[in-house]
């Protein structure tokens, strides 16, 4: 499903879109498509929520995220992150994964490009994840000097492995799609025009499976994850955060920031 009309659907933020349907299927959007889909505080707050209202919505058993046309999310908006202090204990990104993690409907994560950063950690939170082959995947925090503490450190080694996760964590590596699905990080992959049409045969073939048992079956596949979470995630962020203030943190932005000054393709601000 690709974005139309945004009075269509309910505004979660301007970044957040959501469509429940009637067909049994709730659409998030990841919407801010002049950069890339990238999250800023407020929108990662905001998919926070959607995760919620969809699982809450009724009608809904099968959720499908996506992005805007052109990306998947190429990850947080660095540029706005140190726009609006997190004072609360259970910080932003923890309150997303846990959020992610605690909703019982089924989750397809619809990958149609590059899914960085956070981005990837969304797309491989989510239960299944079909991508095109156009897309493409990594985290490129330590490149950065920022440690990769948003929850892939977290997902990664447990879908391809603790040295695979390393090797992709600490080089900045990026991937195709067809990579990522033989080593395991995703589902499958298909050609771009062939997403659709992969995408809303899983979905229909999940919400003809009866609710509960999806759902608690789902449930106690997850509990591995959140076990998992509670020995990784707020350990991942803290050291995430000690990153931050360090002088190679910022040298590597602005490093990166230089590079990139007269290329035309690549977002304003560094993204992660």
């Amino acid at each position: 499903m690709e974005v139309g009309d945004v009075n269509e659907r309910k505004i979660m933020s301007e970044r957040i879109l959501i469509d429940h349907g009637g067909d049994g299927v709730s659409h998030i959007t990841l919407h801010a498509p002049e950069k890339r889909n990238a999250l800023d505080a407020a929108s990662v707050v905001a998919l926070t929520q959607a995760f919620q209202a969809c699982d809450e919505e009724e009608s809904t058993r099968v959720i499908i995220i996506t992005g805007s046309p052109g990306a998947f999310c190429a990850g947080g908006d660095i540029g706005t992150f140190g726009s609006k202090a997190d004072t609360r204990v259970r910080r932003r990104g923890a309150r997303l994964v846990d959020s992610i993690l605690a909703t019982e409907k089924p989750i397809i994560a619809r990958v149609n490009g590059a899914a960085v950063g956070l981005g990837l950690t969304i797309a491989l939170l989510a239960d299944i994840t079909i991508a095109s082959d156009n897309s493409k995947f990594g985290d490129t925090h330590v490149n950065l000097g920022a440690v990769a503490g948003d929850g892939v450190a977290l997902i990664l080694p447990l879908l391809i492995g603790p040295q695979r996760a390393k090797e992709l964590l600490l080089t900045g590596r990026i991937i195709d799609a067809h990579e990522a699905a033989r080593i395991g990080m995703i589902f499958n992959v298909v050609s771009v025009e062939e997403l659709d049409g992969e995408v809303e045969k899983l979905a229909t073939s999940l919400k003809r499976q009866p609710p509960y048992a999806t759902r608690a079956t789902k449930a106690a596949i997850n509990q591995l994850i959140k076990t998992a979470s509670r020995d990784v995630l707020d350990l991942a962020l803290a050291y995430e955060e000690v990153s931050r203030s360090l002088p190679e943190h910022g040298e590597a932005v602005e490093a990166w920031r230089k590079s990139h000054a007269k290329a035309k393709d690549v977002p304003a601000a560094p993204t992660s």
